[in-house]
């Protein structure tokens, strides 16, 4: 985001702004300049409190109901003028001519290693099968190594790379842990410019089918000289995720517990025992923001509505980075931009999306969860081990899940 260059970066860092917090540019409110993220919860105010200052890099995403480019600046230009103690940056801030001439540098070298190698006939395989695992990895490697993914990972390491050799010494970082790309461009970069205490903290559930969270178990030695990098500590909030990590080989010794920052607004929430709304059954469906699945769980809730009568009502909850347009979109179906805890507080019963931790929120409302699943992927979501969970593949499973309901 070349708009963003040389934003906020005039003037040189703070020698006592030794904390640093980096995460997406989203999900967060602001009113009367005062910024509040969902994800971080009160834990930058609690930063402040014990008197230290904070560097906080945000990483931009063009979302569809998200402020655009020349807000974004506004919104980071009000909180540095009005909000002491803590400076607000754009990750996109420090890009340049330089940067791009080593992106460009870079991509030269890769392409020409690869152009080396017949990337066609590769082939990976296990013991265990005969398998040729590349016939499904194919376009990622591909796109990883010499496309656009190769691109935009240059682009953040390039970054990291500028951003921590200016940046003073940072007695500890903390940043959003979904093992993205970019963030292992800021930890090796964090520990090859000799910062402190890097701390990833999962906000979120851990998926046990989510291969970004484990490795190969033997990438955790220390005899290991081509270690994966990896925070000095990361912070779980939940017993299943640690036994996941721990299963995996992660060392016991840099996990810590914590609670879920996320989740600390639930402890006001009153829970509704009485759903019903304008005598019609309200029906939740919340999406993952993969396009290719939003458009199959939509046309199964299309296909099931015709075949249930009146008294119910289909309200659909789109994930930001993917918002459907209500074109071509039959007009029995809502579509809501109120807050997931409002509509939960409203609904009778929920369908979740494959990959949506949403389902954690609705068990905690005590709502009837369906988890609605396609045919190309396993089961993501993270309530899958639980027994009073129905999955649902079809529109037919749809309707016998709001029948079985009504009979109560």
């Amino acid at each position: 985001h070349w708009k963003f260059k040389g934003e906020f970066v005039k003037k040189s860092f703070r020698k006592d702004y030794n904390v640093s917090l980096f995460s997406y540019f989203d999900n967060f409110k602001y009113n009367n300049n005062e910024f509040y993220s969902n994800n971080w919860n009160d834990l930058p105010e609690l930063i402040l409190k014990s008197n230290k200052k904070i560097n906080w890099f945000h990483i931009y995403t063009k979302l569809k109901n998200g402020p655009n480019t020349k807000e974004s600046i506004k919104i980071i230009n009000k909180l540095n003028r009005k909000r002491k103690n803590i400076n607000h940056y754009f990750l996109d801030s420090f890009l340049s001519i330089g940067v791009f001439k080593k992106v460009y540098k870079d991509l030269f070298k890769f392409n020409k290693i690869v152009n080396k190698y017949q990337l066609e006939s590769f082939s990976f395989q296990t013991k265990l099968s005969d398998f040729n695992i590349f016939l499904f990895l194919k376009n990622d490697w591909i796109e990883s190594i010499k496309g656009s993914t190769l691109a935009s990972n240059l682009v953040h390491y390039n970054l990291f790379e500028l951003l921590l050799k200016k940046l003073n010494n940072q007695k500890i970082g903390i940043y959003l842990q979904e093992n993205q790309s970019w963030e292992y461009s800021l930890i090796n970069n964090w520990k090859k410019n000799n910062h402190r205490k890097l701390i990833g903290y999962q906000q979120s559930t851990v998926r046990f089918w989510d291969l970004r969270n484990f490795n190969y178990y033997k990438t955790y030695s220390k005899e290991n000289k081509n270690n994966y990098p990896r925070p000095n500590f990361v912070c779980i909030n939940n017993e299943t995720a640690k036994k996941y990590y721990l299963k995996n080989g992660y060392p016991s010794k840099e996990i810590v517990e914590v609670e879920a920052l996320r989740y600390q607004k639930l402890i006001d929430v009153k829970i509704n025992s009485n759903n019903k709304f304008n005598d019609k059954l309200i029906i939740l469906v919340i999406l993952e923001g993969i396009k290719e699945y939003d458009e199959i769980f939509i046309d199964m809730i299309i296909k099931s509505k015709k075949n249930l009568n009146n008294k119910c009502k289909f309200v659909i909850k789109c994930h930001p980075q993917n918002i459907i347009t209500r074109d071509n979109i039959e007009n029995f179906i809502f579509f809501s931009e109120k807050n997931l805890h409002h509509l939960f507080y409203i609904c009778d019963i929920v369908f979740v999306s494959n990959s949506g931790s949403a389902s954690v929120e609705a068990l905690y409302f005590n709502k009837p969860i369906n988890i609605l699943l396609d045919n190309k992927r396993p089961n993501l979501n993270p309530l899958r081990d639980n027994k009073k969970i129905l999955n649902i593949f079809n529109y037919e499973e749809i309707i016998r899940a709001i029948e079985k309901y009504n009979k109560k």
